[in-house]
């Protein structure tokens, strides 16, 4: 199972993959690294929980263009790691179906606002009948520069025009994401965390203590 870094390295290597090839994106996803994700239900905060935590994040934006036949297509198809800060990797469609290139994208500040960013996300009103529920998430703690990098970033990997700003009763603005999880894949590795002890001094009685068990077990 590659790490965050070592799946960005082998997803670049396969540049002449998706340039000969052409895939859609069932054939590409059956390629390592692709092959070692996991799919994921998605919202906007758990998208940034696992950002934080360190997983690799594969974000697939299936729009629905036919409600009768429930019929999508792979729109928006982006993967991200904090271990490439402030970076977005869009593997590139040139048509409606099948992808040829991985295309790098630059937001500056980007890590630094997911970092930080606080939230309220909840549902709003059910939508038509299977399509699941419309949900809103309310962005807290954060200057105009930075909610504008986080517009700028849920543009590239969503649906665009996802954010919004309105004045509550207090005269307040309030800078809002308002989404249909229905329309998104989420794909991720878990990662391990190791965790250092705390507290690696044992008290004297308690050395002495165990020496003696050992002593007498002859261990």
């Amino acid at each position: 199972m590659p790490t965050p870094k070592q799946f960005i390295t082998q997803a670049i290597e396969m540049e002449s993959f998706f340039e000969d090839e052409e895939p859609i994106f069932e054939e590409f996803m059956r390629y390592p690294p692709f092959n070692t994700l996991m799919k994921d239900d998605f919202t906007i905060p758990k998208m940034i929980e696992l950002y934080r935590d360190g997983n690799l994040i594969l974000l697939d934006f299936e729009r629905i263009v036919d409600y009768g036949k429930m019929e999508k297509r792979h729109d928006n198809v982006n993967f991200f790691t904090k271990q490439r800060e402030d970076t977005l990797f869009k593997i590139v469609n040139f048509d409606a179906f099948k992808f040829d290139e991985i295309d790098p994208i630059i937001i500056d500040d980007l890590h630094a606002v997911l970092m930080k960013v606080e939230w309220n996300d909840y549902p709003t009103q059910a939508p038509a009948e299977g399509l699941g529920e419309i949900r809103q998430t309310q962005f807290l703690n954060l200057t105009p520069s930075e909610e504008s990098t986080l517009s700028t970033f849920f543009s590239k990997v969503m649906r665009p025009k996802i954010t919004s700003k309105y004045q509550d009763d207090d005269g307040k603005q309030v800078f809002v994401a308002q989404y249909l999880p229905a329309e998104y894949n989420l794909y991720t590795t878990p990662y391990l965390k190791i965790y250092q002890p705390v507290n690696t001094e044992f008290p004297s009685w308690l050395e002495k203590a165990l020496a003696k068990l050992f002593d007498e077990a002859k261990v």
